[in-house]
């Protein structure tokens, strides 16, 4: 297997975060978004969607999403399991996995990608130019004050999102919580189960921070 990734960047991350708990080191080539590296002739062999992560497999075939890539990690090495034991938990790990993307990770890289001049012209990740539609950025905000609320509603009385272990949906929730920053939003302090939640997990990934 071969990972192409570029660290900073928060689907990236997620992955960054799988090996990070799991204790596994791969083979690596950083792809420099700022650098524009992603629309390179070399990587578009690998990845036409112009995206990272990417995880060439030893047959050839590429994963190109983050989602995918963690659940082949977690087959090819089960120990730690972070998509459940049993069937109902597998279902609710991929369950959450969605709802956090949709409603939390969606509303900023909304925020992000029609704000920020880097990406004019680049609101949505792929091949082609995308104009950006500034009323996004105010929806945006809206969703994800909810999010926060709906999510520390969810942690109330619990360690962890899913089960009684970590879970993929721990680790993409890690990395929202990062990626607000991105623009320039947090954890309200008044979400104080989030927030201990969010503490407690910075010490199950022993300290690991950006």
């Amino acid at each position: 297997m071969h990972l192409y990734t570029y660290d900073p960047a928060p689907n990236p991350k997620r992955i960054h975060y799988v090996l990070k708990y799991k204790g596994i080191e791969l083979p690596t080539t950083q792809i420099d978004l700022a650098k524009l590296e992603q629309f390179s002739d070399e990587f578009k062999a690998v990845n036409e969607r112009c995206s990272v992560p990417a995880l060439k497999l030893e047959d050839g075939r590429v994963l190109c999403s983050a989602l995918a890539i963690a659940q082949y990690i977690d087959s090819v090495y089960p120990e730690k399991p972070i998509f459940g034991r049993d069937d109902i938990e597998k279902a609710e790990v991929t369950d959450w996995t969605h709802r956090l993307f949709v409603d939390g990770y969606t509303p900023i890289q909304d925020m992000l990608r029609n704000y920020s001049k880097h990406f004019e012209n680049r609101a949505v990740v792929g091949r082609i130019n995308v104009p950006q539609i500034p009323d996004l950025v105010t929806r945006g905000k809206m969703r994800l004050d909810d999010f926060w609320l709906m999510m520390d509603d969810h942690l109330q009385g619990r360690e962890f999102i899913v089960t009684d272990i970590p879970t993929m949906a721990d680790l993409d929730l890690y990395c929202l919580c990062e990626f607000s920053g991105w623009v320039k939003e947090k954890v309200p302090e008044s979400a104080s189960n989030l927030q201990r939640w969010m503490h407690n997990f910075k010490e199950v990934l022993g300290g690991v921070s950006r």
